[in-house]
This record gives structure tokens, C-alpha cells and sequence, in this order.
């Protein structure tokens, strides 16, 4: 096999090959646009909405671009067979989906999907191309997530400093959701960056200076990860220790930084539960104001407390060598560690929980029983129940996937099956918490098998790479860990539409991919230039399809805001929108909606009965026609409260709504805007306008406040209304 990039030099057979190198500081400007965009995605609500994905993933095409114009390129990608299989399944996955606008009932949302998937493409090459040019300082590629995450987590660690309540910063349970906006993916984004900080430090090539400051940020991540008390987080956590600790070159020292920022940032375990209990005991705004600006003060310690004990550990403590500063094991000699890890596990688990037989068969059964438990008793939320609607949401997909195992329901149909085949009334979801599943149900067979041969050649282009030298050993393990971490913990939710949790990951995986590139023996002929000026082409296209859905989504926000000041131009904004955006349905949504709020009645029905036309099950728009017709022609509005029962059999919105109308007592015949409790929550494909004003529908990712935080907002503010007076509630 063909030598690859070692931390020396660059090698193919017996003879180098001279060429061109860019000075390293060339790469690490490379890496500050990624270092920004995954601070400002993560800031952003993960980028899961477009009006930060469109331009960031832009961003992403654009560094590629100038990669592909300005920088060397030493390798051959076509004897390279681990990246190229990774690099060529991601963009066929990209195109699968895209494919499925066909069949899918949301062809907008399978669009969307594919420019989500082709910037995880686009980030998994522009960490290749920044660690070929950051040279001997490859470790270095790490950084863009581990100071992604260090800024996001002062940010956050000063909100709770700075807050008044909890909205926007707090789940109801009075856990973590800033800055993502969902528990689990804000616990994902910083527990991602925790290997890559942990890599950083121990890699002693490093200053000492960067290398305390990546120790500070493991414990911010140690910290922000206690606060969200996300249970799948503690599983992830563990497949990430066994994945980096397997691979990383200096384990010793490795360890000593991980339990040091654990040191660190245990003391917020205490101020994680004294909010989480402060929240669900109901002890008044005050109370959890104060709580909140505690655990953020904890969090800012724990970072500061790291960091200076690192650099004093640095500062007078002997270096260590550069291979380690402990002799390798034998073979035989980890093998009897591992057993010995093993069985000590083993005795804890059975002193806990008795027999693993019986205490495995009871969690199964909490599983499959579904159910959210109810966990607002406790000190904290972690717990060892497995009760959840996984098994519902799972139950489905399986479904769709026996129903049609070839191509799916089509990228976006998930949540259109689950709203028909759901068992639980409060339980509305749009994607199937499970990355194979939803993929499977989704885009069928193929797209698991692409993303699977993603994963695999990313994994072997790793394995390729880590004996390049301890300095790519030690790079592989950071990315090793944050890709461990990324697969169990997207097998249990949503991350694979969240841009802010995955790009970050495929970056850094590109990065440590790179040392397994087989440098080419010749010279850049005109076929690399032309495949470079394709390439470049292809990343200005790119480009061009992120304009339109973007300035779509802009128009969308524009109109929602505040129509009654400008009718018309709310109204030429919603037809702006439908012109830029033709497969979406959400401005004509947006277009009944105006209607609705300026008394419009005629221009409402016929937007609804417009997108009806076009998408016959459309629930916002059968609801809000039926409540229109109520007053005036019953028997058309009970039939599109029948035709909605069809396509959400479980809703009972759709019931109250047809008691009132067959009882004389429809709503306003004007059809005012219905949110929250009115409305069929028909998932969060539908979403809200900036600060709940524009109602619902205005597209599926486009507007930052989707039918699941409305409903939030809404208890939210039912929650603390009583406490205002002193009185205790349960969020």
C-alpha cells in the first residue's frame, strides 16, 4: 500500500515529491471561518432554521471556492479510496434526496434536506484541504470546534448571568436549552467538542498557553453538558471515552486533563439540580432567576478554574517526551486491562441494580411501553429509565420502510405518516430520532447504505491515517471521539437536519482523514486544473441555490412581522416569496394568515383553498378553512374537519373545533390567527412568526420560532403567571 502524508514529510513509494507548501499560518486562516460559522450556527439555534443555515452553508462553498483557486493540492484523490468513498457517498446521498422531491409530499423540505447534506460534504472537504495546508501543525484542524464551542459557552454561561426568566434559555423542566434551542442538541454540540479540546491538550507540540485554554474549554463543555441534563448525552459521552481513549497516543496524560476539567466542572452538578428543582417546585421567578445566574457563574469558574490549573500544571511540571511518557503495552497486557474494566463494571452493575438479566427486561419493557417519565420529583433528570416515545416514533418509521423499502416516503414524510399512525394524543414529531431510521423511512434502503458507506470510509481513511505519527494519532483520536459520540447519540435523536451539530463533526473528521491521502508523483497537469475549475463551478452553483429558499424566507419574515403597517407590501413580499420558493406551500400560508389578521375573509379562503389545490392534506390549511366556512356553509366545513381527521386521526383540536360547529358555535367567521391550544399541532414542519406574531406556517425551517417553542412560550407563560402571585405550578 502507498505511503500517505506522515508528520514529516510528504511520501509516495520510496521517492518524495517536491512541492509548493504555504506557510502553516495559511491553514489556520483557513480554519477561522469554520471556528466563526459553527460559534455563529450554534448562537443561531443550531442553524436549523434557513435564515442562518442559507448563508452559512454559502460560507462553506466560498471557502472551498478560494481553496480551490489559491491552494496546493498534493495529493491524488483517486488512489486515495477512503476519501474518496466518503466525499463520493455524501454528494449521492445529497442527490437521493434531492431526487425524492418526486414523491415526496413536501418536495420544498426534500430540497432543503439535499443543501444540508451537500454542506456536510463541503465541510468534510474544507477540513481536508486546512489540515494538508496547516503542515506539522495538523492537531491544530481540531480547533475550529473546540473554539467554536468555548465561545458559545461564555456566551451562554453570560445569558444565565444577565437573565430575567427563563425564556429562550430553559426547557420547562428548567434544563438547558440555550443555545441550540433543544436540550439533547445543545448537550450534543459541547460534549462533540469536548475530544477535540481534550486532543488539543494533550498534544505537547502545542503552546502551553493553547493547550490550558483547551483544557478551560473541556471543562465549559463538562459544564454546559451537566446543565442540559440530557440523559442520551451519558451514553454518547461513554462510546466517545472508549473511541478516543482507544486511539489517542498519550493516555496518561489524556486521562489527567479529562479528570482535571471533570474536577473542575463537577461543582455544577450541584447548581444544575438546585435549578432543576428551584423549576419544577414552582418557588417563583426570583428564585429561578437567581438560580439561573448561579449555574452561569459556575459554568465561567469551571472554564477559568481549568484553564489556570492547566497552565500551572504546565508551567512547573517536567515535559513529557513526544511519544508518551509511559512504555506501550503489550498485547496481552491490555487485554488483561480491559477484562479487568470489564468485571470491575460488571460487580458496580450488579451491586446497583441486581440482577443485569431482569433489570435489562424491565428497561425494555419502560421502552416499549412509551411515555415520557416523569422525572420532576427528582434532584436532577438523569435517571435510569428507558421510558420514551422513541419507541413509537421508531415503530413507524419501521413501518414506512416496510411499506415502501426502495425510496421511502420521500425526504420530509416522515412527519406526515406519524400524524396519521401515532398512538399518543401530545406527542407530535417531525423526524424519527434515530438517523438510520428516519433515512430509512425517508429515502429507503439506498440512503442507509450511502450514509453507511460514508461512515465506513470515514473510518478507515481514519485508521489509515492514525500511523502517520503521534501527532495524527493524536488528531485522529479528537475526531474519533466527537464522530463516537455524534453516531450513538444521532441513533437516539434528531441531529441529521441540525447543520450546527453535524458540519462541525464532518469537518473535523475531513481534517483527520487528510493524513491518509496518497501524495501523487507528478506535477498539476491541465486535468487538475480543469476538475479544479469544475469543482469551482460546482460550489458557485451551490451557491445559487441557497439564494432563492433564502430570500424566500427573508420576504416570509418581512411580511409576518408586521402586516397591518404595510398591507400591500406584506402582501407582495408573500407573492415575492412564492415566486422565489415555487414548491413550497408556506407563502400562501402566509398569505391567508395576513389575511386573517387584517379581516380579509375572501383572500384567506382562497389562499387556503389555493394550497389545498396543490397539497390536499395540508392540515393548517383544511383546519383554518373549516373554521372560515363554519358560519356560512356548515356541511363544507364539517367535511374538511372529516378530510382532517383522515391525515391527524388522534387531534383533538379537530374534535372541539367539530362540537363547536354541529353545537350553532363556530369560531369568528373571520378566522382570526389560532395558535397554541386552537390550532391542530400538526408538528414542527409549521412554524410560528418572530415573537409568535405571525401565527402559523411560514415554513417548515424558516422562522425561528416552530409549533413546539410556541407551545413552550404559551405554558411558559401560563407557568410563571401563577408564580408572579406567589403561587406554586408545575411546568
Amino acid at each position: 500500500m502507498a505511503e500517505g502524508v506522515t508528520d514529516a514529510t510528504v511520501r509516495v513509494g520510496r521517492t518524495p515529491t517536491p512541492r509548493r507548501e504555504l506557510p502553516p499560518l495559511v491553514g489556520v486562516a483557513a480554519l477561522l471561518a469554520p471556528t466563526g460559522l459553527f460559534a455563529w450556527w450554534a448562537l443561531a439555534e443550531g442553524a436549523y432554521f434557513d435564515g442562518a443555515f442559507y448563508p452559512g452553508a454559502a460560507l462553506l462553498a466560498l471557502l472551498a471556492a478560494v481553496l480551490l483557486w489559491a491552494a496546493p493540492w498534493p495529493a491524488s484523490l483517486r488512489r486515495s479510496r477512503p476519501v474518496a468513498v466518503t466525499l463520493a457517498a455524501l454528494v449521492a446521498l445529497a442527490a437521493w434526496t434531492a431526487l425524492s422531491a418526486f414523491w415526496s409530499p413536501v418536495p420544498d423540505v426534500a430540497i432543503r434536506d439535499a443543501q444540508r447534506v451537500l454542506a456536510y460534504a463541503l465541510a468534510f472537504g474544507c477540513g481536508l484541504w486546512a489540515c494538508v495546508l496547516l503542515g506539522r501543525l495538523r492537531e491544530l484542524a481540531l480547533a475550529s470546534l473546540a473554539f467554536a464551542a468555548g465561545i458559545a459557552g461564555v456566551v451562554t454561561a453570560l445569558r444565565l448571568l444577565a437573565a430575567d426568566g427563563p425564556l429562550g434559555l430553559l426547557e420547562l423542566d428548567g434544563t438547558l436549552e440555550f443555545p441550540l434551542g433543544y436540550r439533547n442538541a445543545t448537550a450534543a454540540f459541547f460534549l462533540l467538542a469536548l475530544w477535540p479540546a481534550l486532543a488539543l491538550a494533550t498534544s505537547p507540540r502545542t503552546h502551553r498557553t493553547l493547550r490550558a485554554g483547551a483544557v478551560g474549554i473541556a471543562a465549559l463543555c463538562v459544564a454546559m453538558g451537566l446543565l442540559t441534563q440530557s440523559r442520551g448525552a451519558v451514553l454518547a459521552t461513554a462510546c466517545a471515552l472508549v473511541a478516543f481513549f482507544a486511539l489517542v497516543p498519550r493516555r496518561r496524560a489524556a486521562a489527567g486533563w479529562l479528570v482535571l476539567a471533570a474536577l473542575a466542572a463537577a461543582p455544577v452538578t450541584f447548581f444544575a439540580s438546585d435549578l432543576y428543582r428551584t423549576v419544577n417546585d414552582g418557588l417563583g421567578p426570583t428564585a429561578v432567576r437567581d438560580a439561573m445566574r448561579t449555574a452561569g457563574a459556575a459554568a465561567l469558574a469551571a472554564a477559568a478554574v481549568g484553564a489556570l490549573l492547566a497552565l500551572a500544571a504546565l508551567r512547573w511540571a517536567p515535559a513529557a517526551p513526544l511519544e508518551g511518557e509511559v512504555p506501550r503495552w503489550s498485547g496481552s497486557r491490555r487485554l488483561g486491562a480491559a477484562a479487568a474494566v470489564v468485571a470491575a463494571a460488571a460487580v458496580l452493575l450488579v451491586a446497583a441494580v441486581g440482577s443485569p438479566a431482569s433489570w435489562i427486561g424491565e428497561r425494555l419493557d419502560e421502552f416499549r411501553a412509551g411515555g415520557q417519565p416523569d422525572l420532576s420529583a427528582q434532584s436532577t433528570r438523569f435517571s435510569l429509565s428507558a421510558s420514551s416515545n422513541r419507541s413509537d416514533l421508531w415503530r413507524v418509521a419501521l413501518d414506512a420502510a416496510r411499506a415502501n423499502p426502495l425510496r421511502g416516503d420521500g425526504a420530509g414524510g416522515f412527519e406526515e405518516r406519524y400524524l396519521r399512525e401515532r398512538r399518543h394524543v401530545a406527542q407530535y414529531a417531525q423526524d424519527a430520532h434515530n438517523v438510520w431510521l428516519e433515512l430509512l423511512a425517508e429515502l429507503g434502503i439506498p440512503a442507509v447504505l450511502l450514509l453507511g458507506a460514508a461512515v465506513v470510509g470515514a473510518a478507515w481513511a481514519l485508521a489509515r491515517a492514525r500511523p502517520r505519527g503521534p501527532a495524527t494519532a493524536t488528531l485522529v483520536a479528537g475526531a474519533a471521539g466527537a464522530g463516537a459520540y455524534w453516531l450513538l447519540h444521532a441513533s437516539l435523536d434528531w441531529f441529521w437536519t441540525y447543520p450546527g451539530v453535524t458540519a462541525p463533526v464532518f469537518l473535523i473528521v475531513g481534517a483527520a482523514a487528510a493524513p491518509s491521502l496518497v501524495a501523487r508523483t507528478t506535477k498539476p497537469g491541465a486535468g487538475e486544473r480543469r476538475a479544479r475549475l469544475a469543482l469551482g463551478a460546482a460550489c458557485a452553483l451551490f451557491v445559487v441555490t441557497l439564494a432563492p429558499p433564502y430570500l424566500a424566507d427573508q420576504y416570509m419574515r418581512r411580511a409576518l412581522a408586521d402586516p397591518a403597517a404595510n398591507p400591500e407590501r406584506a402582501y407582495e413580499d408573500v407573492k415575492r416569496a412564492a415566486e422565489l420558493d415555487p414548491l413550497s406551500s408556506e407563502p400562501e400560508l402566509a398569505e391567508a394568515r395576513i389575511a386573517q389578521r387584517l379581516g380579509d375573509r375572501q383572500r384567506a379562503l382562497d389562499a387556503f383553498r389555493s394550497v389545498l389545490r396543490e397539497r390536499p392534506d395540508e392540515p393548517v390549511a383544511l383546519y383554518n378553512l373549516a373554521l372560515l366556512l363554519a358560519s356560512r356553509d356548515r356541511g363544507t366545513a364539517l367535511e374538511m374537519l372529516d378530510r382532517l381527521r383522515l391525515v391527524d386521526p388522534l387531534s383533538p383540536e379537530v374534535e372541539a373545533a367539530r362540537a363547536r360547529i354541529r353545537a350553532g358555535r363556530p369560531s369568528s367567521d373571520r378566522g382570526q390567527v389560532r395558535t397554541g391550544e386552537d390550532e391542530p399541532r400538526t408538528g414542527a414542519r409549521k412554524h410560528a412568526g418572530a415573537s409568535g406574531a405571525a401565527g402559523n406556517g411560514a415554513g417548515r425551517k424558516s422562522v425561528p420560532s416552530d409549533r413546539k417553542s410556541q407551545q413552550r412560550k404559551s405554558r411558559r407563560a401560563r407557568r410563571d403567571a401563577p408564580r408572579a402571585e406567589g403561587g406554586r405550578a408545575r411546568g
